[in-house]
């Protein structure tokens, strides 16, 4: 791991210090070193790269997924709460009406109360 941040590459100069065993001249490893470097950091751009595009991705799904589920729960709350008002709404306005006949034909006892008979709820 810590080949990302610190590569080292030993002195060489050809008379005190030679160039390591594998390499006849200073200037093969030099360059050995340099492509190794320049692989390393492609490597390490294209896992970065790959990291941002799954990152992108997941978050496009992850923004997908939510979105569908959230509107899949206010649907099923607002189709409970609308068959919740229609099955207590139509007692409601029965009751409503049944009280405001018998308040307007309380007085009047010639009155057959023609709509009282549905009041029998």
């Amino acid at each position: 791991m810590i080949d990302l941040l610190f590569s080292p590459v030993f002195m060489c100069d050809g008379f005190d210090n030679p160039p390591p065993p594998n390499f006849s001249t200073c200037e093969q490893y030099w360059e050995s070193e340099a492509n190794d470097m320049e692989q390393l950091s492609f490597k390490v751009t294209y896992g970065w790269l790959a990291n941002i595009a799954a990152a992108i991705i997941g978050n496009v799904l992850l923004f997908y997924g939510f979105g569908k589920a959230a509107e899949r729960m206010n649907r099923r709350v607002r189709d409970t709460a609308f068959g919740s008002l229609v099955r207590q709404g139509n007692y409601f306005f029965i009751l409503f009406l049944c009280f405001w006949y018998m308040i307007v034909y309380f007085d009047d006892k010639y009155t057959t109360y023609p709509l009282l008979s549905s009041c029998q709820y």
